[in-house]
C-alpha cells in the first residue's frame, strides 16, 4: 500500500494523472465543491430530462461507490480517511435550491408542480381542410401558430380564405399581446390545443394531411432461433456485456480521434474506473445485460481473465443441464410423430379468402409449421410475434392442414371472449367446408359439455375452440393430431399440467405476443422451436402512449376526440365492484355517449349482447375489466383508457394496448394512475416501459424487460439462477448453447462461426455522422443492421435505403459500408481477424504453409501475401482507403478459389 501512494504521489507531482488522482483530492482541498458550484446564480437554470429516472441514477451510483470504496478499504487497496470524493443526492437537491430548475417527469410523482401540458387535440372534420380554415376563424381571439415547413405555400392559403396571418421568424409566448395567426417555418408532428393560455399550434398534418413519414424497413434474413440483441434503445447508465470484457455500464457515443483519424466509439465503464471504447462497427458483440431488477450486477474487471473465469465456471455448472437438454433432444428426435400429406387443393382455397398480404415473417412462419407438420418428428413450435402481426393465420392454416387430413384439432384459450372470437374467426373461414365445430366455455351446461365430450370421442367433432375449461376434465379425442395453445402465459401452472396430458405425441402450435421467461428460455435454448413475426402489417402506426394521473378532464377529451373522428374507446378498470362508479363518472361529464359494461361475471346472454353491440358500433365507451385483454379485434376502437395501470403487470398492459391500433388510423393509449398514491419503483419502472417501448414489434423486448423488472425468478433453479445473474441473461444463454453443442455427436455439431465473430482493425475514419442521420435512435438501429448483416445483397439494400432517404453516402459512412462487406467475406472464410500495423496487412487465416502455397500458385495476384504461422501478410500502403481495397481483393480472390 505504502508503495503504490508514493507512486501515485509521484505521478501527481509530476502532473501525471491518472484513475488514482481523485482518491488524493481531499488531501490537497478540504473544500467540497460540485459544478452546481460554479454555476452563475442570476441567469443559471438546471434542467432536469427526467427527474425520477436521473435521481434514481444518482442514488445508485451513490450506493455503488460506497460499496466499492468498503470492498476497497478492506482489501487495503486504498487508503482509510480519504475523505468525502463525491456529493451525495441530498446534497445536490440542495444545491439546485438555489437555482431555477425545470424538472421534466413522464410520472406525476415530484411535488410542488406548477405547470402540467393539459393539452387537447385538434378536432376531426369531416371536410378536413374547410373545417380547419373554419376553425382557425372561429378561434381567433386566441393565439395561433402554424409550425409549417412550407411557410409561404401557408400564408397564400390562409390569406386567400380570408385568415389574416403573419410570418414570424421566433415564436413570442407573451399571451397578453399581438394575438392572431402566425406561421413559422419548422416541424411539429400533431398540432393541439392548450386551453388554459387560449394557445392553439397546427401542423403540416392538420393543414395539409402530412403524416410522419415512415421508415420503409427491407426486411433482413435471419436465423429466427438466435438472441436477438437490440441495443436501439441503449441509455447512457445502462449496463451491458461485452463478449471479451464482460459486464460494463454504457458511458454514450464518443467521436475519437486518434492518429488524425476520426472514428465512433460507444464508450463502456468497467470497475477500478477503467474504460473501453468500442469501435461502432463492433456493436454485435454489445448486449444489453438481463438479470434480475433487486440490485446492480457487480462491473467485470476490463482486460484481466476474471471474465473468462466467470464463463468458464458457468459453463462448467451448465454441463449436467445441457447434458439434460440433450437427452431431451434424443428423446423428442426419437419420438416418431405423425406425417401430415400435402397441402389440398381446399387448402389453397381456403388461405386464398385471407383478405390481406402475408408479411415476409408471416409467410416464413407459415412455411415453417407446415414443415413440422410434414416432417415426422412431433412439432413444438412457438409463434411470437406482436398483437394484430398475424398469429391467429398462422394457426388457422395449420388448423385446416390438420382437419384436412382427417385428426382432430383443440385450440385452447385463455379467456371466453377471446374463445367466442376465434371460434367465430374460424367458423367463418371454414364454413364452405364440411368441417364440424364446437365452443366450449363456462356457458355451457353440464349436458352441453357431456355431448361435446361424447362427440369428440366418437370423432364427430373436427375442432374444439375451448377455454381452460376443457382442462377441468381432460377429454379422450376420437385422433387428436394438433393443440394450439394461445396466449401461453394466462394459463397457471395446473393448467400447464394439464397440458401436458394432451401434448402426447401431439403436434403443438403456442401463440404469444410477449412470453414468459420460461417459454423464452426453452424457445432460445432450443427444447422448443421459435418462429419470430417482426413484420408489422402495411400501414401500421404505432400506437401514441400517454402516461397521466387519473384526471376527468383528459379523459373526456380523449373520448370526445375520438368519437368525432368516427371510433369507439375503451375505458379499462379492472375491479367489477366499482366499474358502477365509473359508469356514473362518465356519464356526469360526457352525458350524450353510449356506454356499455362488460366484465367476466355477466351471464352469458349479457356479455355476448354488450360485445355484439360494441362490435357493431352501437355502444360508443367500452367500459370493462381486463377481460377484453386478448384477442379482441374491433379496428373502429382506437382509443384505450387504461385505470389503474400501475396495479397491472407489464405484459398485461401490452396486450390491453394492442387492442388498438389495429388499422390505418393512428390510435392512442393512456396509462392512467391515481394522483394521492405514491407509485413503487417496480410500478413506476413498467409504466416508463411501455411507454418507451413504443416501436411496432415490441413483444418480445416487453418479455425481456419483463424479465429484467421481475428478475428471471426460479427459472432454472437457484444454482443457475446465480450462474445466469452473474453474466446475464443473453450470455449465459449463449454458453448454454455452446455447452449443448460440444456434448452433440460430431455429425449433429454447428459452427456458430459468422462474420459478426471476426475483428477488423484498421485505423480509417468510420461512422454514420450526425448530420447525415439525426435521429440518434434510427442511427443506432442502423449500426446494429450493418453489424449483424451476413449477406452482400442485404448489404446494398441498406446502402440503397440510406441513399434513398439522406442522400449521397459521406466518405466516412462509404469505409464503413466497404468494412462491413470485408467482415461479411471474412466470416465465409472462417478469418478470425483483419488488422493493420506496423505498416503490415495481416489477415488471421488458419492455414498451414503447404495449403498456402498451393492456393497462392493457382493466382498471381496473391503472391504479395506472405505465410508467417498465425497470419498472412502484405506491407501496407500506409493509407487506410487503399488498404481496404487490397484487403477486399484478397479475400474476392480467395473465396474465387472455392
Amino acid at each position: 500500500m505504502r508503495k503504490k501512494t508514493e507512486k501515485d504521489f509521484e505521478n501527481i507531482i509530476n502532473y501525471n494523472y491518472n484513475q488514482n488522482t481523485f482518491l488524493y483530492l481531499n488531501f490537497f482541498n478540504q473544500n467540497y465543491f460540485s459544478i452546481i458550484d460554479f454555476l452563475p446564480k442570476d441567469n443559471s437554470f438546471i434542467v432536469w430530462s427526467e427527474f425520477t429516472s436521473d435521481s434514481l441514477l444518482l442514488k445508485r451510483f451513490e450506493e455503488e461507490v460506497n460499496k466499492e470504496f468498503i470492498e476497497k478499504t478492506k482489501q487495503g487497496a486504498i487508503l482509510r480517511d480519504i475523505g468525502k470524493l463525491y456529493i451525495s443526492l441530498d446534497e445536490t437537491l440542495k444545491k439546485c435550491r438555489n437555482y431555477k430548475q425545470i424538472r421534466f417527469s413522464s410520472l406525476n410523482d415530484m411535488p410542488n408542480i406548477n405547470i402540467e401540458f393539459n393539452y387537447t387535440n385538434i378536432p376531426v372534420f369531416s371536410d378536413k381542410f374547410n373545417g380547419l380554415i373554419e376553425y382557425i376563424k372561429n378561434n381567433k381571439e386566441k393565439k395561433i401558430f402554424i409550425v409549417t415547413q412550407q411557410p409561404q405555400r401557408a400564408l397564400t392559403i390562409l390569406n386567400e380564405k380570408d385568415c389574416n396571418s403573419s410570418y414570424i421568424e421566433d415564436i413570442n409566448f407573451d399571451i397578453e399581446k399581438n394575438k392572431g395567426i402566425f406561421v413559422t417555418k419548422g416541424s411539429l408532428l400533431k398540432g393541439f390545443v392548450y386551453n388554459d393560455i387560449d394557445l392553439i399550434f397546427i401542423s403540416d398534418s392538420e393543414l395539409f394531411g402530412w403524416t410522419e413519414r415512415q421508415l420503409k424497413r427491407k426486411k433482413e434474413t435471419k436465423n429466427l432461433g438466435q438472441k436477438i440483441n437490440k441495443v436501439d434503445d441503449i441509455k447512457i447508465g445502462d449496463y451491458v456485456v461485452h463478449y471479451i470484457h464482460g459486464i460494463g455500464q454504457y458511458q454514450g457515443l464518443r467521436l475519437v480521434e486518434l492518429n488524425n483519424q476520426k472514428r465512433e466509439y460507444f464508450e463502456i465503464l468497467y470497475s477500478k474506473g477503467d474504460k473501453l471504447l468500442v469501435p461502432i462497427e463492433q456493436i454485435n458483440l454489445i448486449s444489453l445485460y438481463r438479470g434480475s431488477g433487486d440490485a446492480p450486477p457487480k462491473l467485470s474487471k476490463m482486460g484481466g481473465i476474471d471474465w473468462a473465469n466467470q464463463k468458464n465456471k458457468v459453463k462448467e455448472s451448465v454441463k449436467q443441464l445441457a447434458f439434460d437438454l440433450i437427452n431431451l433432444y434424443a428423446k423428442r428426435k426419437n419420438s416418431i410423430g405423425y406425417s401430415f400429406p400435402p397441402d389440398t387443393e381446399w387448402q389453397k382455397q381456403m388461405e386464398d379468402t385471407f383478405p390481406y398480404d402475408e408479411t415476409p415473417d408471416q409467410l416464413k412462419a407459415i412455411i415453417e409449421v407446415k414443415t413440422d407438420m410434414e416432417s415426422n418428428k412431433i412439432m413444438d413450435r412457438l409463434i411470437c410475434g406482436d398483437v394484430g402481426f398475424g398469429k391467429t393465420e398462422v394457426a388457422i392454416r395449420a388448423i385446416f392442414k390438420a382437419i384436412m387430413s382427417g385428426k382432430q384439432v383443440a385450440v385452447i384459450s385463455p379467456t371466453t371472449i377471446l374463445s367466442q372470437q376465434l371460434f367465430d374467426v374460424m367458423n367463418q373461414r371454414f364454413s364452405p367446408y364440411p368441417i364440424k365445430m364446437a365452443l366450449l366455455n363456462r356457458f355451457r351446461t353440464t349436458s352441453e359439455t357431456k355431448k361435446i365430450y361424447q362427440d369428440l370421442k366418437k370423432g364427430n367433432i373436427d375442432l374444439i375452440v375451448s377455454t381452460h375449461k376443457i382442462l377441468m376434465k381432460t377429454p379422450e379425442f376420437f385422433d387428436l393430431g394438433l393443440l394450439v395453445i394461445d396466449e401461453e402465459h394466462k394459463f397457471g401452472v395446473a393448467h400447464k399440467e394439464k397440458i401436458k396430458l394432451l401434448k402426447e405425441n401431439v403436434d403443438v402450435l403456442t401463440m404469444s405476443a410477449t412470453p414468459i421467461p420460461r417459454t423464452l428460455y426453452m424457445s432460445l435454448s432450443g427444447i422448443r422451436d421459435i418462429s419470430l413475426i417482426e413484420t408489422p402489417p402495411s400501414n401500421r402506426f404505432p400506437v401514441k402512449t400517454k402516461l397521466s394521473y387519473f384526471d376527468l378532464d383528459i379523459i373526456k377529451n380523449a373520448i370526445l376526440y375520438e368519437i368525432e373522428r368516427g371510433g369507439q374507446v375503451y375505458f379499462v378498470h379492472n375491479r367489477v365492484e366499482t366499474l358502477g362508479i365509473r359508469f356514473e363518472q362518465l356519464k356526469e361529464i360526457l352525458p350524450s355517449i353510449r356506454i356499455g359494461i362488460a366484465h367476466g361475471q355477466l351471464p352469458e346472454h349479457e356479455l355476448e349482447n354488450v360485445m355484439l353491440d360494441f362490435n357493431n358500433k352501437n355502444i360508443d365507451v367500452l367500459l370493462c375489466t381486463t377481460i377484453i385483454e386478448s384477442g379482441l379485434d374491433i379496428p373502429s376502437a382506437n382509443t384505450i383508457i387504461i385505470d389503474n395501470a400501475h396495479l397491472l403487470g407489464l405484459a398485461q398492459l401490452y396486450q390491453l394496448k394492442g387492442r388498438v391500433g389495429r388499422s390505418d388510423i393512428q390510435a392512442y393509449a393512456y396509462f392512467m394512475y391515481p394522483k394521492e398514491t405514491p407509485l413503487t419503483e417496480e410500478a413506476k419502472e413498467r409504466l416508463s416501459v411501455i411507454q418507451d417501448l413504443n416501436d411496432l414489434g415490441s413483444g418480445y423486448q416487453v418479455a425481456l424487460k419483463d424479465m429484467e423488472i421481475r428478475g428471471i425468478g426460479d427459472l432454472l433453479g437457484p444454482q443457475q439462477h446465480g450462474n445466469m445473474l452473474s453474466v446475464g441473461y443473453d450470455t449465459y444463454c449463449e454458453i448454454l448453447e455452446e455447452a449443448i453443442n460440444e456434448l452433440k455427436p460430431n455429425e449433429e455439431k454447428t459452427s456458430n462461426f459468422s462474420n459478426i465473430n471476426t475483428i477488423i482493425d484498421i485505423n480509417i475514419p468510420c461512422y454514420i455522422p450526425d448530420n447525415y442521420v439525426t435521429d440518434f435512435k434510427l442511427k443506432m438501429q442502423y449500426y446494429r443492421r450493418l453489424a449483424v448483416v451476413q449477406d452482400i445483397d442485404l448489404l446494398n439494400q441498406i446502402k440503397e435505403e440510406l441513399e434513398e432517404y439522406y442522400g449521397k453516402l459521406p466518405l466516412v459512412l462509404e469505409n464503413l459500408i466497404k468494412i462491413v462487406e470485408i467482415k461479411i467475406y471474412a466470416g465465409k472464410l472462417n478469418i478470425k481477424e483483419i488488422k493493420v500495423n506496423n505498416k503490415l496487412i495481416k489477415v488471421k487465416l488458419s492455414i498451414d504453409n503447404k495449403k498456402w502455397n498451393e492456393i497462392q500458385s493457382k493466382n498471381q495476384e496473391l503472391f504479395r501475401w506472405q505465410w508467417n504461422k498465425d497470419y498472412l501478410e502484405t506491407i501496407s500502403t500506409s493509407f487506410p482507403e487503399n488498404d481496404l481495397i487490397i484487403i477486399d481483393k484478397f479475400l474476392k480472390n480467395i473465396m474465387a478459389l472455392g
